[in-house]
């Protein structure tokens, strides 16, 4: 739903999205998720565990994220030059708290671990030594807050690595969304995401939107557009996922049509204990 949700996300969605949504939805479920980026050869995997169910005052889910990519750095005549290398992981606990029907907050406390690194030939002539251009290792926080403002209409705000950690994966970010919802048919939401530290006395905005239909209480069908403000770069989303009592499983794809040529392709896999 390109990168939108932060008005209505829930589950796993939450956990990346805004902690305060674990209060939406009364569940159990299990997700694993892998998202492969084509041209930076990039490997995003994602494993979860989100109760709902079991407290009546608290909503809890324990994740892991793993990240490794190694893109190419290329001259301007499109010759190879170096090769950027990232690695890193995750691993939080997203926390939510109901204040009756209509307003619930959240908190994330994570670990994250993350380097990128270039290859550098030694002058030595004795090979290629990896130079670090950004690293962290830290924990950080997210908070979030969700508003049911009428029925099917909800509103969101984030506040992302809210420890500085000096690092452009980890910015200092406020996100808001809004979502509208007509029972399980039809999901809308919008959101804007603001990034106050990854350029130097600059705020920079990244716009998503997206829709989603369910059909015949099985089908979702789901398309977006995302405008990443940092890279200037706009893509498009499509995704189809099918949901019965026990199980649901979702593919996706997200184009770039702006700013550079990235594809990402991915899916998820939900099994819902209770």
């Amino acid at each position: 739903m390109g990168g939108s949700l932060r008005g209505a996300a829930t589950n796993a969605s939450a956990i990346f999205l805004n902690p305060a949504g674990l209060a939406l939805l009364q569940s159990y479920v299990v997700t694993a998720f892998y998202d492969f980026h084509v041209r930076d050869n990039g490997h995003v995997a994602h494993s979860s565990v989100v109760d709902s169910i079991a407290s009546k005052w608290i909503k809890a889910g324990l994740y892991y994220n793993l990240l490794i990519m190694r893109p190419d750095i290329y001259d301007r005549n499109q010759q190879k030059e170096l090769t950027l290398k990232q690695d890193g992981h995750e691993v939080g606990i997203a926390l939510a708290v109901p204040f009756g029907a209509h307003f619930a907050l959240g908190a994330t406390i994570k670990y994250q671990y993350y380097k990128a690194s270039i290859e550098v030939p030694d002058p030595d002539g004795e090979g290629n030594t990896d130079h670090t251009v950004d690293r962290i290792s830290n924990i950080g926080v997210d908070l979030g807050m969700v508003l049911k403002i009428v029925e099917g209409f909800t509103a969101g705000v984030t506040a992302m690595n809210v420890v500085p950690q000096k690092s452009i994966h980890a910015p200092i970010t406020m996100g808001m969304g809004l979502a509208y919802g007509y029972k399980t048919h039809f999901l809308a939401a919008f959101d804007v995401v603001l990034d106050f530290t990854s350029r130097d006395k600059k705020v920079v905005p990244s716009i998503y939107g997206g829709l989603e239909v369910f059909l015949g209480g099985k089908y979702a069908i789901r398309a977006g557009t995302q405008y990443e403000g940092l890279t200037e770069a706009v893509s498009v989303t499509g995704g189809f996922g099918y949901i019965n009592k026990k199980a649901g499983v979702d593919i996706f794809v997200a184009q770039q049509v702006d700013g550079g040529v990235e594809t990402r392709v991915g899916f998820a896999v939900k099994l819902f204990v209770r």
